[in-house]
């Protein structure tokens, strides 16, 4: 059993890195609606918690072997960053969309 928690303890940090990621690579971390000084960004914290416990679960049942997974996860970030610097027009596209949720998200946050 403590095998399995320090496995799970170890991906979940993995995780708190990959949710890191997500969060400064999809465009959260830019948002004019942050509030610095005021502890924790909430979107920032909630990249932080679910990531960490989704990967802390896989970490306990997969034990050694979830270290695949986050592999795997790091890698497809990349291959889907990779992707879109290749095609000029996905990436139009993508920041486009990503810039009509930004606005869609802005206009409708309380305060």
């Amino acid at each position: 059993m403590g095998a399995r928690l320090t496995y799970a303890v170890i991906s979940a940090f993995f995780g708190a890195l990959v949710g890191l990621a997500g969060w400064w690579l999809y465009g959260l971390g830019m948002s004019v609606h942050m509030r610095i000084g005021h502890g924790i960004d909430p979107v920032l914290r909630h990249w932080l918690v679910y990531t960490s416990a989704g990967f802390g679960v896989v970490g306990f049942i997969l034990r050694e072997r979830a270290a695949d997974v986050v592999g795997e996860v790091i890698g497809a970030i990349f291959q889907t960053e990779a992707v879109y610097q290749r095609l000029p027009w996905t990436a139009l596209f993508m920041l486009a969309f990503l810039a009509a949720v930004i606005a869609a998200v802005a206009f409708t946050a309380p305060g």
